[in-house]
């Protein structure tokens, strides 16, 4: 049994008895722990649970009242989570009782169990909820729920029927009925954990299947260039997209975008995203009002301050040149087959999108001569971290670009694997996204 700091403690005898069942009657109590046990192992619907728990208490103790006060580590407090008594509505509403306040707070604290029939000159009975509900207190009998070394919380009785007092034999005989509940509760919540845990997983595979269905399938043939990709989520799902097509217009565009969050809300903020973009595209005579458009469409969309940042490139492999535009997302990384170097571009990096309701965007043109690579990637790259929390940068990601031209292998290869290096046990924290377009 466990007190308040976490530590085993005996439980010790309360007050000496003041009577001994006789034969009969401990026949009878026994009985019905027997049934008690039945029908505490013939349901794991926690609600069906302690009602159950709660009305046999009730039955078994002989007493007007009773209640379960359930432990919230997080905040060291004991909250009401049944309690059948005239006023039993309003305790659950309103008692909640630290680790050491009153007598649940007590038995919390100590891990024993606590007995007295004189409750109003008892150092640790708090008169104010009697005070407060109308409800006299006459007396209290309150035990510990422990469940494989861990407390639980708190059950206890209130009023022994027809002005009886509870006496040590009740005591003992509360705490086994308090340790057979204890099991069956600790039981159901881990089967309500299974069943979450499986809603959740189900949930994730349906939302990592709509998130896969925007990616592209294959890469799309363009004459004087080609492609390569690579997304890895943090979670299940993430929050990272990319995607490479042509337009009617015949414009070949590449996007690579990073939604605020995780998990499955960014994913579906992000197929939105990706519907409003293709139709804006056909829909808009420029790249700056497609990027307008949706940061319109996003702004009004937004909940709870989500916001997307997004790299758009378009690129006319004609004339070798490509438009970039940025909404808060890192400079993309080119490689140029002239001047044998990697560095990042310096473009117009305009406000994420659904961040502020109106604002433009500009476009910056570069050169894209034959063997250049552009780079487009999500900041889980660049923010990469050693065990050290150093970030992997901008600069080594050059260096990994410029290592895999000069070795003529696969720059998001060698990329993942200088992230790989650089991170050593660091777990990953974010999605990271890779896209490579090289001129041809």
């Amino acid at each position: 049994m466990k007190d308040g700091d976490g530590k085993t403690g005996n439980r010790r005898r309360i007050m000496p008895s003041s009577r001994m069942m006789g034969a009969g009657e401990t026949r009878q109590l026994l009985s019905a722990l027997v049934h008690l046990a039945s029908e505490l192992n013939g349901t794991l619907d926690l609600p069906e649970l302690l009602s159950t728990v709660m009305t046999r208490a009730k039955e078994v103790m002989d007493a007007e009242a009773s209640s379960i006060m359930f432990l919230d580590r997080s905040e060291g407090v004991l909250t009401c989570e049944v309690a059948l008594s005239p006023v039993g509505e309003q305790l659950k509403r309103e008692c909640k009782l630290r680790i050491g306040e009153g007598v649940a707070g007590h038995v919390a604290k100590t891990g024993q169990p606590y007995l007295t029939n004189s409750p109003y000159e008892s150092e640790y009975f708090s008169k104010e909820q009697d005070q407060a509900t109308g409800f006299r207190t006459r007396n209290i009998l309150c035990v510990p729920l422990t469940a494989k070394g861990e407390l639980l919380g708190v059950a206890q009785v209130l009023n022994r029927r027809n002005e009886r007092s509870f006496t040590e034999d009740d005591c003992m005989l509360f705490q086994a009925f308090a340790d057979m509940a204890a099991v069956a509760i600790s039981n159901a919540n881990l089967h309500q954990e299974a069943i979450e845990k499986r809603k959740m997983e189900r949930e994730m595979s349906v939302a990592r299947d709509i998130q896969n269905s925007f990616l592209p399938e294959a890469f799309p043939e363009i004459p004087g260039l080609s492609f390569d990709a690579t997304m890895k989520a943090a979670m299940h799902v993430g929050g990272d997209f990319y995607d490479i097509f042509t337009t009617t217009g015949g414009n070949t565009c590449v996007v690579v975008g990073d939604v605020s969050g995780k998990g499955t809300s960014a994913a579906l903020y992000m197929a939105c995203l990706h519907s409003e973009l293709r139709l804006a595209i056909e829909y808009e005579s420029s790249p700056e009002k497609v990027l307008k458009r949706l940061n319109e469409i996003m702004f009004k969309r937004s909940r709870r301050g989500a916001f997307i940042s997004l790299v758009f490139a378009i690129f006319d492999p004609a004339h070798k040149e490509v438009d970039i535009l940025s909404a808060g997302h890192p400079e993309p990384v080119i490689y140029d087959s002239e001047t044998k170097r990697a560095e990042t571009v310096n473009c117009s990096n305009g406000f994420p999108l659904g961040v502020v309701q109106d604002t433009d965007y500009v476009s910056t043109r570069i050169r894209f001569p034959a063997g250049s690579h552009l780079i487009l990637y999500t900041d889980g790259i660049i923010e990469s971290r050693n065990e050290s929390d150093i970030d992997f940068g901008q600069e080594r990601l050059c260096e990994c670009v410029d290592d895999a031209i000069s070795t003529g292998s696969s720059p998001i290869e060698r990329i993942q694997e200088g992230i790989r290096v650089f991170s050593g046990q660091k777990e990953q924290y974010d999605d990271l996204t890779i896209v490579s377009v090289k001129s041809e």
